[in-house]
Parts: structure tokens; C-alpha cells; sequence
């Protein structure tokens, strides 16, 4: 394992520890929370029902309203008038309002009168005597309170979450749900208020009930995701808005509270798990906190104008036995704007109406009782793929591995939230999948650079850059202590090289080896070959090591018939300058090489060595005594099946006695002729009869095809080898092997 490999290990594994132990809650990392807000704001949107519920209505202290019956507060006369036409007109089946009344009503002027009453005119019998008639009509909050009693009425009221020293708490408290002594409890892990605002005392003593409309807790960045059921205050249990109203609907059923001890670093603590209305169970979180069932955005109730309600223009049966929430969609100096999952403005009434409707359905979102286990889990899981499943395969799949798993993921996740109201976190698990496929590329990038440029040290002038890339690219590289691979090695001799070198001077000389070095320099490169060698006289080149190449036997061969193409077009210039012609003689062989890279002080070399570069280096020599440019191997002939190959002979290996056939390339497939095929067809037919000592026919055969082609020494060859055994024939384990023939040159 390289020190680059090492450090990828150690980091991946690193992170993902980090992210574990965020999932279990030692510590938060406020980025994946804020990740997660967004992830799960994309999830609300994506699976609300988006449709109205007929349920829960709205009648709107709207602009139609303010504009008709002037600016917010209005007369609690008139607030009575409403609650009368609801109740007593509409028959509605229970109310809850979204506004509270600290103080008393002063538009009436009953408090001037009174002052006057018990001043300047308290010896005016008149002036008193028309008081009393008229006070009970001036006293609009004994009118409105008259108006709420004994009706399922639930006011609402706000808490303060902060201590502010000296800061008065204004109304009346209503009663508690249930207080803390009752419940066996010193303190529970709550919502703890310090304060309040509520109703004036004679208000609020005219219903039983009532429930806080504050959100105390709003996330980091402003938005509502979830609320409290529940707050304590002062060793006692207060409800919210939508918790009333539901108790109302129910009948009031007493309320229980489910409880776990923790515990934690300070000691033992209590949390919250559900809150219980008789037979209805709602999951809470350690907070007493649920998820919000936000349905869509503002929309998602019927709305009606209070002005429309007064004039009683809504038909009845729209809102028989409904439940009604008195707020403003226009905030009007009452109740705020909230910046919600579906809608950065929703009108707070809405916003309890959609809590209300999720208690009717039962379709809270819950974490996972076993929670924080599920999220480490796919934590782990995630963390050991990328860690121990990524490395074995090629990037372009390591994408689309991630990209599929962050599909299944998004698919599982929305699946259990719509079809169980499970809510898991998804924003650490996607963080992490980005994070560790970020570093695991961005560590591959630099040890793939890091290798590279070793391969580049050691085989850039000798492989082409192309060929390195796409071996560091498929995953490949290479032992620089040393291995094994197959190659397939070209040599080429230039004739003649020393009596040329004699007739040029130095500069002529260094220009004609230019002459043919660099174009055959660069056919090997643009056919992914290797650059071993060239003294001038010699120049040699390999295909398939220590870089893998498949096709190696193929490329070499293109590369072999492109450099004879090639030195065949270069007679014109040499001949145009006066320069010797270029005659050379190739040889190709196949087979498995050791390879080594070779280090000093001053260079790193990388060598083959093998059976190959031997049997190449003597066909190179071979080529003259069969009368050919170019001798194969029989290994290469069997790695380029598109090649057209004519068998020559069959001699032994030095310091053997093993055989092995050497081959002469006619062309490729498509350029042979059925003529060519059919010479082939009987010349090689014909060397089968000699080698099973069949002389008279093979004689027969050769001579019929030196008839068709004189100038073919090669059939004089074996008539000569025929005469030759026929007189003294070869020993019983003969292989069909031959010495040589005699060296004779051959033209390009």
C-alpha cells in the first residue's frame, strides 16, 4: 500500500468516524443541520397534499374587513356580534381564536364615563341616571365575554421565552392542563416559559379553556418546522391552540403524558415521548415538540372575510359543525407572518389550522423510536462503500454508483415518510456520500499525478504520454522492481550503415539518421508503442509492456507495414539531396518479457529482456538468406489473425533443439488476392508434403509454382533441401527443421 493510498484510507475512515459521532449527538455540526432544514423544506413541498380541508375554516380579519369596519382592535361588542353569528346562525362545532386581548376595550369610552361618574358629575343625577342605562351597553368585554360562555370557545395567549428582569406579565393565566407534582416529576425536558401575555381576567374566566399561539421553537434560520404541544410554566403544563381545539372536539378527554428518564452528562433527565387524548396518541419529541403537517401554502383552508360573516352571505351548510379560527391573513397588528417550509409569509391562523387538521388525520411526521441508530447505519454503510467498494472500480461507475445511491436514498427516505410518517434525516448521509467521493477523487488525483509523473520519469521518452494517461486512467501502472508481460518487439537494420557513415560527414550523416529516425520515432508513438533503441544502424521498439496493451500484436504490425510504407515515400527527397537510399530489414516476434526499471544515481532506465529480443535479433539477420524485408514470429502471426502470413521455414532455436516457424507477412486480408491465396494455399500444402517426407510430391508442387513465379527463391530453397535428402535423408525424430539458407539481399 502506497503512502498516498494509506492517507486516503485514513481520511475517508476519518470523516466518516466524525460523521457517526454527529449522528449520535455528542456534537452537531451546524452546516448538516442547516443542510438538513433544507432537505427537509424539499420534502414537505414535494409530498403536501396541497388541496383544501373543509374541516377547519378561516374567517379572515382581511383588508375587505378593515377596510368596512375600520382599523384593528374593534369593539369587543362587535367581536360578540361575530362569535353570536357563528355559534347562534352557522351552528359552528368549535371556535379557537388567533388574537388575544391584554387589555380592556377603550373605544366604548366606558372608562371616561366612569372617571366622570366618580368625578366632576358624581353629584349629577342626571348625568348618572343616564349612565346606568347606558353602561351595560358601553361595557363591551362583559358583552364579548357573555358571548364566549358556555360555548366551546378556546382564547388564545403568548408566552415569553426569555427572562427579562423587572418585564410584567399582563392578562390572566387560564387553568393548567396538568402540573408537574401531578405528573410525579421535579421538572421535565421542556419548553420552558418566563412570562406570559394573556387575556383580561374577565375575558378569560368566560371559557374554560385556552391554548398559547406563540412558536418558541423557530429554527436558526427563521423558518417554523416544528412546535410545541405543550409549555411549562411555573411547575405547570399549558396547551396550545390546536391542542384545545382538539381536546374540544373530543370532549375534554383528560390528558396523559408519555415520559422516559435519559441520561445525560448532568444527571438524569426526562423527556417528553407522546401526549394522549383518551384513545389518541400523539408522538412528541424529548422537547414535547411535533413536526408541523403543513398541507401547501396559504390556500389550504377555506377562507372567509369576517365582513361576509356579520352579512351572513356564506351559506350555512359551509360551515355547519366547523371548526372555526378567528385570525387576520394580513397580520394587521395582531398576529405575525410566518416563515414556513411552504411559504415564507403564512398567516399564524393558518398555521394552527394545519396542526389541527394533522391531529384530525394523524399524520404527524415521527423520528424513528431506535432513532439515531438508522441514520448511523446508512452512515456506516455509505462510509464502507466508498471506503472499501469505490477503489475497485473506474470513476465514470464510481458517479454513476453515487448517483444511484443518492436516488435510492431520496426514494426510500420520501417512501417512508408518505407511506409510514417517519421522518429520517437525510441531509448527514448525503453530505457525507459528496464529502467522501470529493476527497477520495481529490487524494486519487493526487496520487494518480503522483504516478504519472513516476511513469513519465521513467517511461515518457520512451512511451508515448497518451498511452501512460490511458493506462493511469483504466487503473493500470506497472512494478518498477521488476515483472512479467507479453510484447511484441519490432527491430529494424539499416544496410550498409558503416560504409554510409564513411561517405557522409558528420553533419550530412546526423541528418539522414534524422531522416528516417523521426518519422519512424513517430509511428511507434502514434501506434502506442515503446521507444527502446536506435545507435543508426539499429532501431528497435515494443508494443504491450510494461503498459498493458490488449492489441499489442496488432498495433505492432500496423506500426511495421507504416514505417515500410513510410521509408518508401522518403526515396525521392534522399535521392532529391544526393543522400544514400534507405534499405532496411524488419523482424517482429511475439512472446513474455521480464522487465526492470534500472537505477542509478545520474538515470532510471526500464530494460526487457526475454526470449523475444533474442529470436527478433536473429530474424532481423534471417531476413536476407529467405529473400524478404520483413520476418514474423510464429507468436505474432497467431496475435494478428487481420495479417495474411506466408510460413518460410521452421528452424531451431539457439542452444535448443525446440523448432519454431518463421513467417513472412503478405498483407492484410482485404488486400490479398484469390491468386496470392491460392500460391499460398499450394506452397504451404507443398512444405507440409516435405516435412512428412513426402519428396515427390512436394518436388512436384514447388516446381509447378517456380514455373508460375521464377524469380521466387524460396521454391529453389526446399527443391535444393529435396535433392538434398533424397541423398542423405534426415534422421527419424526429425522436426521438419532447417539450417538457414544462404544470405542473399533483397530490395525494400
Amino acid at each position: 500500500m502506497t503512502h498516498w493510498q494509506a492517507g486516503r484510507y485514513l481520511s475517508l475512515i476519518g470523516i466518516t468516524i466524525l460523521f457517526l459521532i454527529q449522528g449520535f449527538g455528542i456534537f452537531r455540526l451546524p452546516v448538516l443541520d442547516r443542510f438538513e432544514s433544507v432537505v427537509y423544506d424539499f420534502k414537505v413541498l414535494r409530498t403536501a397534499p396541497d388541496s383544501k380541508d373543509p374541516r377547519i375554516i378561516i374567517v379572515d380579519i382581511d383588508e375587505k374587513s378593515l377596510a368596512r369596519l375600520g382599523p384593528w382592535p374593534w369593539p369587543r361588542d362587535r367581536l360578540a356580534s361575530l362569535v353570536d353569528t357563528l355559534f347562534d346562525h352557522y351552528r359552528i362545532g368549535v371556535l379557537g381564536l388567533d388574537l388575544v386581548f391584554p387589555n380592556a376595550d377603550s373605544g366604548s369610552g366606558l372608562a371616561s364615563l366612569e372617571s366622570l361618574a366618580k368625578g366632576p358629575l358624581s353629584q349629577d343625577s342626571a348625568f348618572l341616571n343616564q349612565f346606568l342605562k347606558l353602561r351595560p351597553s358601553l361595557d363591551t368585554d362583559r358583552i364579548f365575554s357573555q358571548s364566549l360562555r358556555d360555548r366551546p370557545v378556546i382564547l388564545g395567549f403568548n408566552f415569553r421565552q426569555t427572562a427579562v428582569p423587572g418585564a410584567a406579565n399582563v392578562g390572566k393565566l387560564p387553568q393548567a392542563v396538568i402540573t408537574l407534582r401531578e405528573l410525579g416529576y421535579d421538572d421535565i425536558n421542556s419548553v420552558n416559559a418566563f412570562g406570559y401575555m394573556s387575556n383580561i381576567a374577565e375575558v378569560q374566566d368566560a371559557t374554560s379553556s385556552a391554548g398559547f399561539l406563540d412558536t418558541p421553537t423557530i429554527d436558526p434560520d427563521g423558518v417554523v418546522r416544528r412546535t410545541p404541544l405543550l409549555q411549562v410554566y411555573a411547575g405547570s403544563l399549558y396547551q396550545s391552540l390546536s391542542l384545545g381545539i382538539i381536546r374540544a372536539i373530543l370532549g375534554d378527554p383528560p390528558l396523559t403524558l408519555g415520559v422516559r428518564s435519559r441520561e445525560r452528562d448532568k444527571g438524569n433527565e426526562t423527556d417528553l415521548e407522546w401526549v394522549s387524548l383518551g384513545p389518541h396518541k400523539i408522538r412528541v419529541d424529548a422537547k414535547g415538540s411535533i413536526f408541523v403537517p403543513y398541507r401547501g401554502a396559504k390556500g389550504s383552508f377555506p377562507y372567509y372575510s369576517v365582513i361576509d360573516i356579520l352579512e351572513r352571505t356564506p351559506e350555512k351548510k359551509d360551515l355547519d359543525a366547523a371548526i372555526v379560527l378567528i385570525g387576520s391573513s394580513v397580520g394587521a397588528g395582531m398576529r405575525p407572518l410566518l416563515a414556513t417550509p411552504v411559504q415564507s409569509g403564512l398567516p399564524s391562523v393558518e398555521f394552527h389550522a394545519n396542526i389541527i387538521s394533522g391531529m384530525l388525520d394523524g399524520t404527524f411526521k415521527n423520528l424513528p423510536e431506535s432513532s439515531p441508530w438508522p441514520e448511523c447505519l446508512l452512515i456506516a454503510v455509505i462510509g464502507a462503500m466508498v471506503i472499501f467498494v469505490f477503489p475497485w472500480i473506474a470513476w465514470p461507475w464510481r458517479l454513476l454508483a453515487a448517483s444511484l445511491l443518492v436516488f435510492v436514498m431520496l426514494m426510500i427516505n420520501i417512501y417512508v415518510w408518505k407511506r409510514w410518517d417517519l421522518y429520517f434525516p437525510l441531509a448527514p448521509s448525503l453530505t457525507l456520500l459528496l464529502l467522501l467521493c470529493l476527497v477520495d477523487w481529490v487524494v486519487e488525483v493526487f496520487g494518480i499525478s503522483r504516478k504519472r509523473n513516476r511513469m513519465v520519469a521513467i517511461l515518457g521518452k520512451k512511451t508515448p504520454i497518451e498511452l501512460i494517461d490511458k493506462t493511469i486512467r483504466s487503473g493500470g501502472s506497472f512494478a518498477t522492481k521488476g515483472g512479467q508481460t507479453e510484447v511484441t518487439v519490432i527491430m529494424c537494420t539499416i544496410r550498409d550503415f558503416s560504409r554510409i557513415s564513411k561517405e557522409l560527414d558528420a553533419t550530412e550523416l546526423v541528418a539522414w539518421v534524422r531522416c528516417f529516425l523521426k518519422p519512424l520515432t513517430e509511428i511507434v508513438y502514434q501506434y502506442l508503442g515503446n521507444f527502446e533503441y536506435c545507435d543508426g544502424e539499429l532501431f528497435v521498439a515494443y508494443w504491450g509492456g510494461p503498459v498493458e496493451d490488449p492489441k499489442h500484436g496488432s498495433n505492432a504490425m500496423s506500426a511495421l507495414m507504416a514505417m515500410k510504407a513510410r521509408l518508401e515515400m522518403l526515396e525521392d527527397e534522399l535521392q532529391m539531396r544526393g543522400w544514400p537510399l534507405i534499405r532496411c530489414d524488419f523482424a517482429i516476434q511475439s512472446g513474455t518479457v521480464t522487465y526492470g526499471v534500472i537505477e542509478s544515481d545520474f538515470r532510471n532506465d526500464l530494460m526487457i529482456f526475454g526470449e523475444p529480443t533474442h529470436q527478433v535479433k536473429r530474424l532481423v539477420n534471417l531476413t536476407g538468406c529467405y529473400s524478404v524485408p520483413i520476418l514474423a514470429g510464429e507468436k505474432t502471426k497467431t496475435l494478428v489473425p487481420q495479417m495474411v502470413f506466408r510460413e518460410l521455414d521452421r528452424i531451431l532455436s539457439e542452444g535448443s533443439d525446440e523448432a519454431f516457424s518463421i513467417y513472412a507477412p503478405v498483407g492484410f486480408r482485404n488486400q490479398v488476392t484469390p491468386e496470392m491465396r491460392s500460391r499460398l494455399e499450394s506452397f504451404h500444402k507443398a512444405i507440409a508434403q516435405f516435412r512428412n517426407r513426402e519428396w515427390d510430391l512436394a518436388e512436384q508442387g514447388l516446381k509447378n509454382l517456380l514455373q508460375k513465379d521464377p524469380e521466387d527463391r524460396l521454391y529453389e530453397i526446399y527443391l535444393a533441401r529435396i535433392a538434398e535428402f533424397r541423398k542423405n535423408p534426415p534422421p527419424s525424430h526429425w522436426n521438419g527443421s532447417c539450417q538457414p539458407p544462404k544470405f542473399q539481399r533483397v530490395s525494400l
